[in-house]
């Protein structure tokens, strides 16, 4: 449960920052945000910071 919600977090993270850096970072929908924030998780588990 807790990693679907640090999903969703950093999906409305990313929506959010886009939508602040409109002119060089566009994502248009919500959906992307989510498919964005799942590619970065399953990233960070592959490589360990």
């Amino acid at each position: 449960m807790r990693w679907i919600i640090n999903i969703l977090v950093t999906a409305v993270v990313v929506f959010a920052l886009s939508e602040l850096l409109k002119p060089h970072v566009v994502i248009q929908s919500f959906t992307t945000a989510i498919i964005f924030a799942l590619v970065l998780a399953v990233l960070n588990f592959l490589v360990k910071p």
